[in-house]
């Protein structure tokens, strides 16, 4: 009889063991998911002003100066003099990019 709950004890341990293992390793997957650097770890980069990020190109202000991340480092790029006109400094900004 005491062998039998011995028994029943360590599979019940085990048991709640590996689901605390599945659960963790679960939690690990979904927190890499939504790692705001994962992107980065795949090859893309990111543009921020003003230390949030462009989504959108019409988040895109040609005015301000910009950042630009990758995953093994950043750049800063500062807004030139005016003497540019908008179409030329937006192609100026958006080479750099691409």
């Amino acid at each position: 009889m005491a062998e039998t709950l011995r028994e029943r004890m360590k599979n019940r341990s085990e048991k709640i063991l590996s689901e605390k293992d599945s659960k963790y390793k679960e939690l690990v997957s979904k927190l890499r998911e939504i790692n705001p650097k994962a992107p980065l770890e795949r090859g893309f980069s990111r543009v921020l002003q003003e230390g949030k990020w462009v989504r959108n190109r019409s988040d895109f202000d040609t005015e301000k100066d910009l950042q630009i991340e990758w995953k093994d480092g950043e750049v800063h790029l500062q807004q030139q003099t005016r003497k540019y006109s908008s179409y030329n400094l937006n192609y100026f900004f958006l080479y750099l990019i691409n």
